[in-house]
């Protein structure tokens, strides 16, 4: 939400505009999906040595 309002793309006098659900929901998508990433890099799944 703070980088979506520091953007500036989703701002408005009173609050968001619309369209920034879509957005965040993007950017959610996106650290769920880095996140995992990492955490199968982490767990051992598949890591081949890395720790």
């Amino acid at each position: 939400m703070v980088d979506l309002y520091n953007v500036g793309t989703y701002n408005a006098d009173t609050g968001f505009k619309t369209g920034y659900l879509n957005e965040l929901e993007r950017m959610i998508r996106t650290l769920k999906s880095d996140w995992a990433f990492v955490y199968d890099m982490l767990s051992g799944k598949d890591n081949s040595g890395f720790g």
